[in-house]
Protein backbone atom coordinates (compact mmCIF):
# COMPACT_ATOMS: atom_id res chain seq x y z
CA UNK A 1 0.00 0.00 0.00
CA UNK A 2 0.78 3.40 -0.77
CA UNK A 3 1.07 6.47 1.43
CA UNK A 4 1.75 9.90 2.57
CA UNK A 5 4.59 9.67 5.16
CA UNK A 6 4.20 13.78 5.33
CA UNK A 7 0.80 13.85 6.01
CA UNK A 8 0.86 10.84 8.92
CA UNK A 9 3.33 12.38 10.66
CA UNK A 10 1.63 15.78 10.61
CA UNK A 11 -1.35 14.13 11.88
CA UNK A 12 0.36 12.40 14.66
CA UNK A 13 2.19 15.66 15.53
CA UNK A 14 -0.98 17.19 15.92
CA UNK A 15 -3.03 14.45 17.59
CA UNK A 16 -0.37 12.39 19.77
CA UNK A 17 -0.48 13.04 23.23
CA UNK A 18 2.58 15.08 24.87
CA UNK A 19 4.25 14.60 27.80
CA UNK A 20 3.85 16.83 30.98
CA UNK A 21 3.41 20.20 29.63
CA UNK A 22 3.98 23.40 31.71
CA UNK A 23 3.28 26.88 31.10
CA UNK A 24 6.18 29.67 30.67
CA UNK A 25 7.61 31.42 33.42
CA UNK A 26 7.51 35.19 33.08
CA UNK A 27 11.27 35.07 32.77
CA UNK A 28 11.20 32.83 29.90
CA UNK A 29 8.57 35.09 28.13
CA UNK A 30 10.66 37.40 29.26
CA UNK A 31 13.80 36.13 27.15
CA UNK A 32 11.38 34.90 23.95
CA UNK A 33 10.17 38.29 23.60
CA UNK A 34 14.01 40.15 23.89
CA UNK A 35 14.57 36.90 20.59
CA UNK A 36 11.75 38.39 18.45
CA UNK A 37 8.86 35.94 19.34
CA UNK A 38 5.68 37.15 20.67
CA UNK A 39 1.90 35.48 21.60
CA UNK A 40 -1.52 36.54 21.77
CA UNK A 41 -1.58 35.34 24.84
CA UNK A 42 1.24 33.64 26.76
CA UNK A 43 -1.22 31.74 29.00
CA UNK A 44 -2.33 29.88 26.23
CA UNK A 45 1.28 28.45 25.30
CA UNK A 46 2.36 25.07 27.36
CA UNK A 47 6.06 24.25 26.77
CA UNK A 48 7.93 21.16 28.03
CA UNK A 49 9.62 20.64 30.78
CA UNK A 50 13.27 21.44 29.32
CA UNK A 51 12.10 24.30 27.40
CA UNK A 52 14.62 27.17 27.00
CA UNK A 53 13.35 30.52 25.23
CA UNK A 54 16.15 29.73 22.72
CA UNK A 55 13.63 26.86 21.32
CA UNK A 56 11.50 30.39 20.33
CA UNK A 57 13.31 32.96 17.59
CA UNK A 58 11.39 35.51 15.86
CA UNK A 59 8.15 34.07 16.05
CA UNK A 60 4.45 34.70 16.77
CA UNK A 61 2.19 32.10 18.22
CA UNK A 62 -1.71 32.51 18.25
CA UNK A 63 -4.42 30.66 19.86
CA UNK A 64 -3.19 27.49 22.27
CA UNK A 65 0.03 26.56 20.98
CA UNK A 66 2.26 23.30 22.65
CA UNK A 67 5.49 22.89 22.33
CA UNK A 68 7.05 19.48 22.90
CA UNK A 69 10.39 18.93 24.16
CA UNK A 70 13.52 19.89 21.67
CA UNK A 71 11.31 21.52 19.18
CA UNK A 72 12.04 24.80 17.46
CA UNK A 73 9.83 27.43 15.77
CA UNK A 74 12.33 30.03 14.01
CA UNK A 75 10.84 33.01 12.00
CA UNK A 76 7.45 31.56 11.92
CA UNK A 77 3.87 32.01 12.54
CA UNK A 78 1.86 29.14 14.28
CA UNK A 79 -2.16 29.41 15.59
CA UNK A 80 -3.80 26.54 17.57
CA UNK A 81 -1.39 23.54 17.36
CA UNK A 82 0.60 20.40 18.79
CA UNK A 83 4.57 20.94 18.00
CA UNK A 84 5.66 17.47 18.48
CA UNK A 85 9.31 16.20 19.95
CA UNK A 86 12.68 17.60 18.40
CA UNK A 87 10.37 19.34 15.23
CA UNK A 88 11.76 22.19 13.66
CA UNK A 89 9.24 24.67 12.03
CA UNK A 90 11.28 27.42 10.17
CA UNK A 91 10.21 29.91 7.69
CA UNK A 92 6.65 29.41 7.85
CA UNK A 93 3.91 31.76 7.38
CA UNK A 94 1.10 30.21 8.78
CA UNK A 95 0.91 26.68 10.49
CA UNK A 96 -2.90 27.11 11.62
CA UNK A 97 -5.66 24.37 13.06
CA UNK A 98 -8.95 25.71 13.19
CA UNK A 99 -10.82 22.67 13.95
CA UNK A 100 -9.64 18.98 15.35
CA UNK A 101 -7.55 17.96 12.25
CA UNK A 102 -6.73 14.32 10.75
CA UNK A 103 -4.51 15.67 7.89
CA UNK A 104 -6.37 14.65 5.11
CA UNK A 105 -5.70 10.51 6.45
CA UNK A 106 -7.63 8.39 3.91
CA UNK A 107 -8.00 11.08 1.34
CA UNK A 108 -7.07 10.75 -2.28
CA UNK A 109 -4.95 12.60 -3.01
CA UNK A 110 -2.61 13.63 -6.58
CA UNK A 111 1.17 12.77 -5.52
CA UNK A 112 4.20 13.58 -8.33
CA UNK A 113 1.73 13.93 -11.04
CA UNK A 114 1.48 17.58 -12.39
CA UNK A 115 -0.58 16.34 -15.59
CA UNK A 116 -3.82 14.65 -13.69
CA UNK A 117 -4.56 11.02 -13.95
CA UNK A 118 -4.17 8.63 -10.63
CA UNK A 119 -4.56 9.36 -6.92
CA UNK A 120 -3.01 7.22 -4.04
CA UNK A 121 -4.93 7.28 -0.53
CA UNK A 122 -3.32 8.53 2.34
CA UNK A 123 -2.29 6.08 5.05
CA UNK A 124 -5.39 5.82 7.86
CA UNK A 125 -3.69 4.08 10.03
CA UNK A 126 -3.53 6.39 12.95
CA UNK A 127 -1.85 3.95 15.02
CA UNK A 128 1.88 3.87 13.37
CA UNK A 129 4.40 5.56 14.67
CA UNK A 130 7.39 7.63 13.69
CA UNK A 131 10.44 8.70 14.77
CA UNK A 132 10.87 12.13 15.85
CA UNK A 133 13.72 13.43 12.97
CA UNK A 134 13.98 14.88 10.03
CA UNK A 135 13.52 11.90 8.10
CA UNK A 136 10.35 12.09 7.10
Amino acid sequence: MIFSLKSLYLHLLNTTPMPQLRYMTPAEISAAESLGSSAEAWSQVRVSEDFTPFQLLQSHLEGTVEIGSGARIIRSRVCNYRIGEGALIEGVTALECRRRSTFGNGVGVATMNECGGRTVRSCPYTHLTLPPSGRV
